[in-house]
């Protein structure tokens, strides 16, 4: 007879991986899509800065 401690989690792992994977996606991209609009605002600032 198999232990049901060892069947049960990988069901439920399996079905937790593919949300927890997107919104670890969604938070990188949020990230560097943050980090690049600051890039861009800091980089306008510098140029009309030296004009």
């Amino acid at each position: 007879m198999p232990n049901i401690t060892e069947t049960a989690p990988k069901p439920v792992l399996r079905r937790l991986l593919p949300p927890l994977a997107a919104i670890v996606a969604i938070l990188v991209g949020g990230a560097g899509a943050l980090l690049w609009q600051l890039q861009r605002h800091r980089l306008d600032d510098t140029v009309s800065a030296e004009k």
